[in-house]
Parts: structure tokens; sequence; C-alpha cells
């Protein structure tokens, strides 16, 4: 069976960014990429949306990483992941950004996400 690579895919929409990663686990310097790749928007809320394959995808160490990218942002940021039981993932991942200053929240779907970005 062939391993499936993860990806990080950056979506410039007319009133957000948005980060698709998954389905995989990341290497390190994914999340050095994501966050030199996100500050580019500076001006743009931010929508990340982590679809995950499984729980193991998402283990603590890519949930620290991933807050730890998203920290230096001075957007909002929404953060959904695409499985329901890796929910205390993210909010692991919430804590870690906003213990840096990140104004950042987890959500469940996408249209909740959307909602408190205030885009559409």
């Amino acid at each position: 069976m062939d391993e499936i690579k993860p990806s990080i895919e950056i979506l410039d929409r007319p009133t957000y960014t948005e980060a698709l990663i998954g389905p995989g686990k990341l290497p390190d310097w994914a999340y050095v990429d994501l966050a030199a790749r996100t500050r580019t928007f500076l001006d743009s809320p931010l929508l990340v949306v982590w679809e995950a394959e499984s729980a193991d995808d998402v283990d603590i160490l890519q949930t620290f990483n991933l807050g730890m990218a998203l920290a230096d942002s001075r957007v909002r940021i929404a953060i959904v992941f695409g499985r329901r039981d890796i929910k205390q993932a993210g909010r692991f991942t919430e804590l870690v950004a906003r213990n840096r200053g990140a104004r950042v929240r987890t959500f469940g779907d996408i249209s909740s996400a959307k909602a408190w970005l205030g885009v559409d």
C-alpha cells in the first residue's frame, strides 16, 4: 500500500485565507512552511482545515507544532479538524497558539468557523 503524503494548500479566498492540511502526519519542516506562507496574508482572517485520516495523524507533537506555527499570526484564526475523535488535539492547538498571543479558536464544522471569523 502506498503511503499518503500530507500536503498543505493555501487558498486566497475573497474574504479570508484558507489553509487545507492533510491527510497524513506532517513532517516538521511543513510547520515552518505553513507559518511563512500564512504570514503573507497579513490582513485576512485564516481558516485552517485539517483533514486527518486517523487520530494517529494528529498526535500531541503535531498539534503543538501547529499551535506554534499559527502563534505569530495577528489575524483571527479558526481551526477545523475533519475528525470528531481529535477534539482534544484541537483544544491543545488552540491553547498553544493562544498562550503565545494568537486569536484562535477551534470548531467542529466549517460553517461555525466561518461565522466566528465573520466571512462567507
